[in-house]
């Protein structure tokens, strides 16, 4: 993940709400995913996409909701302009979501 990528993780909250439910995310994963890397990333995105229908992402979802398209954001001391559509951010918590699956495995 970019440097950009990680600072829009966290200024929409999806850092700290995979963070405080990683248990139930990865359940989820654990429900669809087989040994692949290939099928832990698509797992990874399909626990978040899934979790958009439930209260627990509902501080992202109320930062997507009031954010504007473009945000600028810091990155080691300079600002950075960067895309926040609910698509971007569900990626991002995706990859995100994955790579603390990794190291929880």
């Amino acid at each position: 993940m970019t440097d950009v990528g990680e600072s829009v993780l966290a200024y929409s909250g999806g850092k700290k709400c995979i963070d405080e439910s990683l248990d139930y995310f990865i359940e989820q994963i654990d429900k669809t995913a087989s040994s692949t890397l290939y099928d832990i990333k698509k797992a990874s995105i399909g626990a978040i996409m899934d979790s958009f229908n439930k209260d627990i992402v509902n501080d992202v979802k109320e930062f997507i909701y009031k954010t504007p398209d473009m945000i600028t954001v810091d990155v080691g001391g300079r600002p950075e302009q960067a895309k926040v559509t609910q698509n971007d951010i569900q990626m991002l918590m995706g990859v995100y979501l994955r790579d603390r699956y990794m190291e929880n495995k």
